[in-house]
């Protein structure tokens, strides 16, 4: 069967990473931006966050080089301010992968494909153990969340399932944007629960406290 692709804006960034099921507000004032997001808004409202690869401030105006995983987002909350920006609150849908470029007037577009996830039946055991573990951090973590935070966060995290757990974590914990780049395009969900184990586990130990 083959695999639905779709085109969608892309906006790059340097040095972000954008998971499903997490909430990103952006502040639109590129003319070039403010014409997508003008463009997006009167249309389905989706978009696709993709990081920048090293580099790109060598040529940022134009078309730099940007990673081949991204998510692409809805726009949930919308802004229009008097001098034409826009404040806007993206929610991250799903995670795909980038097929082909094109320009669509003065901003990027990208036909994208679904990443396709999946579980090994050999790591099924691996991954339950790494899956309690961390929803017990998961767990902690979401009682310390704003309640005005807990309005409008995805409903999938009062019952998040192992591979959208992993992104939460991976989006919460990690700070490396090149690290967090690794389990947006990891579609082994226990290789991706694995990951964020670990580095959880390290940062646990660098702060002198015990693992969950």
């Amino acid at each position: 069967m083959a695999t639905e692709t779709v085109t969608v804006p892309i906006f790059p960034l340097p040095n972000l990473v954008f998971f499903p099921e997490t909430l990103l507000p952006l502040h639109i004032f590129e003319p070039r931006y403010k014409t997508m997001i003008a463009d997006v808004l009167a249309g389905d409202r989706q978009l696709g966050i993709v990081q920048l690869r090293p580099g790109w401030d060598k040529d940022y105006y134009g078309t730099p080089p940007v990673y081949k995983h991204l998510t692409v987002g809805a726009v949930i909350r919308d802004n229009r301010l008097a001098d034409g920006r826009y404040d806007v609150l993206v929610r991250g849908v799903r995670r795909v992968r980038i097929k082909s470029e094109a320009m669509r007037g003065p901003y990027r577009v990208a036909e994208v494909e679904p990443l396709q996830e999946y579980l090994p039946e050999d790591k099924i055991e691996e991954a339950a153990e790494d899956f309690a573990r961390l929803r017990r951090l998961f767990d902690r973590v979401v009682e310390t969340l704003p309640e005005a935070f807990a309005e409008v966060r995805p409903a999938s995290w009062d019952d998040p399932p192992p591979g959208v757990l992993a992104d939460l974590l991976a989006h919460t914990f990690m700070d490396n944007a090149y690290d967090k780049q690794c389990v947006l395009g990891e579609p082994d969900i226990a290789r991706r629960l694995r990951l964020v184990t670990i580095h959880v586990r390290t940062l646990v130990q660098q702060k002198g406290s015990r693992p969950a």
